[in-house]
């Protein structure tokens, strides 16, 4: 609750240092919120990127007793979403504040966080989730995004979704229904023409029939006078 290291993972016996000043403690000992997630940063001493989750420890009384945190490496979450990403989609970890805690494709150093006139960091301060058609403020491509809120967190998951790509993927679904409607049309086309073939042929019929009969009553009223 001092402020001074006790163990730590990186090292055993890890010689005690003082985090006293450190924003992630001063937050959780001024008790604003239970987890509290800091930006992404490098470590001071392996220089290592990641990005952390301090917990409060509350005793049974109420009182502070220090905090558990746990380092995430970007990587692991860029080498997980490569798998799920489309072609020309992108999915992140943001911030409330604007801090992009991963992101793959990975934009690299230059970018740790949103500009002010993202259009996603706007949506975020007015709901927890939404989905829109935006241009990315990163890589300058127009996606299809969507993001909500992680739990109680100050975190979000937002996916963009490429409109190059939109677009390749509704002209092939496109083009794969073509394939049966097409003949399916064609196939109607015909059995219209036929149809309405028949429906002239019986009509030629009907009338046919009709002024034969016609004829025949009227040579049989000439016999009967």
């Amino acid at each position: 609750d001092f402020g001074i290291v006790r163990a730590s993972n990186r090292e055993f016996l890890s010689p005690p240092h003082d985090v006293l000043d450190r924003d992630w403690f001063v937050e959780a000992r001024s008790g604003n919120a239970p987890v509290i997630v800091s930006p992404r940063r490098k470590g001071r001493v392996l220089q290592d990127d990641f990005f952390t989750l301090t917990v409060r420890r509350t005793g049974p009384d109420g009182s502070f007793q220090g905090v558990v945190q746990i380092a995430v490496s970007p990587s692991y979450f860029g080498e997980f979403y490569e798998r799920l990403a489309l072609e020309g989609g992108a999915i992140a970890i943001v911030h409330r504040d604007g801090a992009v805690l991963s992101r793959h494709p990975d934009p690299g150093a230059a970018v740790t966080t949103l500009p002010q006139g993202s259009p996603l960091l706007s949506r975020i301060r007015e709901a927890d989730q939404d989905i829109f058609l935006a241009r990315s403020t990163i890589d300058g491509k127009k996606r299809l995004y969507g993001y909500t809120r992680v739990a109680d967190l100050p975190v979000y998951v937002g996916y963009g979704f490429g409109e190059d790509e939109m677009r390749r993927r509704w002209y092939e679904r496109l083009a794969a229904y073509g394939v049966y409607f097409i003949p399916a049309a064609l196939g109607l086309v015909i059995l219209a023409f036929y149809a309405w073939r028949s429906h002239d042929d019986l009509e030629t019929t009907v009338e046919l029939r009709t002024r034969a009969l016609t004829d025949a009553l009227a040579e049989r009223e000439q016999l009967l006078k």
